[in-house]
């Protein structure tokens, strides 16, 4: 039975979702937001009244399974807001006669099983032959490739078992592989694409009302449902509450950051008041200072940084404004650590920092190329051991090169850049290209996405592959390589991006007056806004 304290976080939590539904804003032939509004609440119903922990996965699974959206080009949207309403501290071991347990299974995964692996059958069960959901086999091949390498180191270590590498396998093909597929294969055209956005903005509205819930009662109210609480005190700052919602407090950074773009990107489309683009974007922005980490602000600007430099048409101008900003942080970095960083970290976080990344420039000279699974006990990090019994590796990158070694640090990397430049490259064809094509604002998008992962990489250099890291890094590349897919079908066929669909319909022979009034580009048109006709399907429901 779910005590006092469930009972209250749930009062308040269904308080604050009320107020996001009721005044959210709203968009013209939206097929998902409603959807979405729904998983919240039944999310937060199941996390907060129902305390036997695999009874809640169970209830979470079915209630993913049901609401899921019958049309697959949605279900990529659903995919995402499964995953952000849950909250991610949460784990629990699957029992399994002879051994310990069969597997740890957290929020990422099953939402893989219960919604991705559906999704995946749909794609393939429903996709006509010209359907562009073939993938993109570039991306593919690294993508599993990477799934199997990295689940074989990780299965080198002291203790490595059978059991320990079907785990491995399972683990590393359910957060890297299927969030890519679901992606890659379900933003087939863009219908799909455009409720992705809608999902993210609706999903942002949902989390800043959340978190003002959680700021105003100094309790981040979601993590009555976890079922794990290291580092708990880090959740506190000055005796303030690091705003965390369902994620960790850095992690915010990136899904705030997203929303704030998604909501901007689709302001053309809203028929509510301006107040409401207004009020909500300071919203999000009130709460991404709320989680007081360094690393969601390093996110949010690196985004932005992103975005003014796609904004600019010159490659030469894009080298030099981001060589320049660099040679800026650089020099900060500098500055600072010659007064050995008191002035912005009374915590002494950066000492740790730089401790960290001293122990373990020593630790992968050991094993350069493949890592060492067991790095954990290296003597090497024992003087780093904290008061909760762990060691905090605040760097992703840190974690890659130790596990994994420098080959496999660099095939994360390469994947993470090659998404981002990918979606600039293609977004630029569209904004700049010339021909056939009429520009219909939907080069913003692959911006978006590209800035998304120059926030993410800058991100994951403050936190280690906690919570939802990985899954939100495959489903950006996921993202990129379906943009990049269906922008070169808009290219090919010399149509709008926005007319691009799964089963395109025969258009209406144009009048005479009609053709010649059409240009050729709208060069007017600012690279930042979707403003688009509905496509012949898929634009209600």
């Amino acid at each position: 039975m779910p005590n006092a304290m469930d009972i209250k976080a749930f009062i308040l939590l269904m308080i604050a979702l009320s107020f996001a539904a009721f005044f959210r804003p709203k968009v013209k032939d939206d097929p998902i937001s409603n959807r979405v509004v729904l998983f919240w609440f039944v999310a937060a119903t199941i996390l907060m009244l129902a305390a036997v922990v695999w009874v809640r996965f169970l209830l979470l699974a079915i209630a993913a399974i049901i609401l899921a959206p019958k049309e697959m080009d949605y279900r990529p949207a659903f995919y995402l807001t499964a995953i952000v309403a849950i909250v991610s501290r949460m784990q629990y071991r699957v029992p399994f006669p002879g051994i310990n347990y069969l597997i740890v299974i957290d929020p990422a995964m099953m939402v893989a099983l219960a919604v991705g692996i559906p999704a995946l059958i749909g794609f393939m069960v429903q996709r006509p032959k010209d359907d562009p959901r073939a993938g993109t086999p570039g991306t593919d091949f690294l993508v599993l490739f990477l799934v199997g390498l990295t689940a074989f180191l990780l299965s080198r270590g002291a203790n490595a078992t059978f059991t320990n590498t079907l785990r491995n396998i399972i683990l590393q093909f359910t957060i890297l592989y299927i969030p890519y597929a679901v992606m890659s294969r379900g933003l087939a055209n863009w219908n799909a694409i455009r409720a992705l956005v809608i999902a993210t903005m609706t999903n942002g509205v949902m989390m800043v009302a959340a978190g003002l819930m959680c700021w105003a009662m100094n309790w981040n109210l979601y993590f009555q449902a976890a079922t794990f609480v290291e580092m708990m005190a880090a959740f506190y700052r000055s005796g303030a509450v690091r705003v965390a919602v369902t994620t960790e407090p850095t992690v915010i950074g990136i899904c705030l950051t997203a929303f704030m773009m998604a909501l901007w990107f689709l302001r053309k489309q809203l028929t509510t008041s301006k107040i409401f683009i207004w009020g909500w974007l300071g919203g999000g922005l009130f709460i991404l200072l709320a989680t007081q980490a360094r690393g969601a602000y390093l996110t949010a600007m690196a985004a932005g940084a992103a975005l003014l430099v796609c904004k600019i048409k010159s490659v030469g101008a894009r080298i030099a404004l981001v060589t320049g900003l660099g040679a800026v942080m650089i020099t900060l970095y500098l500055a600072l650590s010659a007064s050995g960083f008191e002035s912005v970290d009374k915590y002494g976080t950066f000492e740790y920092r730089q401790e960290l990344l001293e122990a373990s420039v020593k630790e992968v000279k050991g094993s350069p190329f493949f890592g060492n699974p067991d790095y954990y006990n290296s003597p090497n990090f024992q003087h780093l051991w904290q008061g909760d019994g762990i060691i905090d590796f605040v760097n992703t990158y840190v974690q890659y090169a130790l596990k994994f070694g420098l080959i496999g640090l660099m095939l994360h990397i390469l994947l993470f850049s090659n998404a981002g430049l990918r979606s600039i490259k293609h977004a630029d064809r569209l904004r700049f290209g010339s021909g056939p094509l009429t520009d219909d604002g939907s080069a913003g998008i692959g911006y978006g996405v590209a800035a998304l992962m120059a926030g993410m990489m800058a991100m994951i250099m403050t936190i280690s592959t906690v919570s939802y890291i990985e899954p939100f890094l495959s489903i950006l590349v996921g993202t990129a390589a379906a943009y990049a897919r269906v922008t070169k079908a808009n290219l090919a066929s010399a149509t709008p991006l926005s007319a691009v669909t799964a089963s395109p319909q025969p258009e209406p022979a144009p009048q005479p007056h009609e053709e010649a009034a059409k240009p050729n580009a709208l060069p007017g048109r600012k690279p930042f806004e979707i403003d688009v006709t509905p496509g012949p399907r898929g634009w209600s429901g």
